[in-house]
């Protein structure tokens, strides 16, 4: 195992380096096990000539809140010895897998170290996991397991509405280390290395791939997509009826409801109509004409997104 230090690292040169090994946030994604994040993904995340920086947002943010506090907590709970680990661990055969830790688990009963990963979840999403372990987080320690040698590992998990913690040990497995080298040396030789991309699971993947068209470029259709637009239309047909029997549901109920913001049935909320919160919008037009030299200044070229328009048939 190759073990890189990142005390001086800066995070420009940590993303461009993370571009050159699977990582195990990328583990289940690779494997099609992945809701939020396709092998599409992580591909383009890969070959793309500067590093792409994922947004961050709220579950996030709270996910690198809890590596602060969390650690401590499993080792009041457990009397483990736990520690950050600052570095880049590459594995010893596979120059293209590599990750970083949430930590280090130290247990004298163990005979080698134990693989730590720290996760943030909401009220929500813990009650959809019933109790077991969502395949993408098991993975990641799999995968830490993998690069490192260790034979174990755990994910605790911080709850933040209720402040729930919670841990879950994960057990070695020889047929998932094989699973992984297989599916992560697949996608790296057939696809990084090629630049051929791996097949798209969603709409989006289609999108990403294929940002731009080609003007006046004509792809010739054949009998099955001449069926499937006629399939659209027809779902578009029985999506409009829907709609607007919707709207004409809804019309009744919020007549009724007038003024009201919530509606009862048996003394059960069935539904509400409120009001949301004022807030604070940028008056765009009106600083333009205010303030028209500087308004130009900070205006920038947007690459058209592409809109997919079936033609009516005849």
């Amino acid at each position: 195992m190759k073990i890189i230090p990142k005390f001086d690292m800066s995070h420009a040169d940590w993303l461009k380096y993370r571009q050159s090994f699977i990582g195990g946030s990328e583990s289940a994604a690779v494997l099609g096990l992945n809701e939020y994040m396709s092998p599409v993904d992580v591909y383009l995340h890969k070959i793309a000539p500067e590093p792409v920086e994922i947004p961050t947002n709220d579950l996030m943010e709270s996910g690198h809140d809890a590596e602060l506090f969390m650690p401590q907590w499993y080792a009041r709970q457990t009397g483990y010895d736990i520690t950050p680990d600052d570095y880049i661990r590459i594995h010893g055969n596979y120059d293209f897998i590599g990750v970083n830790l949430d930590g280090v688990i130290v247990d004298i009963k163990h005979k080698t170290p134990g693989v730590l990963e720290i996760k943030s979840t909401n009220v929500h999403e813990i009650e959809s996991w019933e109790n077991k372990l969502p395949y993408r987080h098991a993975l990641q320690v799999h995968h830490g397991m993998l690069v490192t040698g260790w034979t174990w590992g755990v994910v605790i998990v911080f709850v933040r509405e209720t402040w729930q913690k919670l841990a879950f040990a994960v057990d070695y497995s020889k047929d998932v280390q094989n699973l992984l080298i297989e599916a992560y040396q697949n996608f790296w030789f057939e696809h990084v290395q090629k630049h051929i991309p791996p097949d798209p699971q969603t709409l989006e993947d289609v999108k990403n791939l294929f940002p731009q068209s080609e003007p006046e470029k004509i792809v010739v259709a054949d009998d099955s997509d001449y069926d499937m637009i006629q399939k659209i239309q027809a779902f578009k047909g029985d999506i409009k009826v829907l709609e607007d029997e919707i709207a004409k549901l809804k019309m009744e109920l919020q007549s009724k409801m007038q003024d009201g913001e919530v509606l009862q049935y048996n003394n059960k909320i069935i539904a509400t109509w409120k009001t949301g919160k004022e807030k604070m919008v940028f008056d765009e037009i009106g600083f333009s004409k205010d303030n028209r030299e500087l308004y130009q200044k900070y205006l920038k070229t947007k690459n058209g997104n592409r809109t997919f328009l079936d033609k009516k048939l005849k």
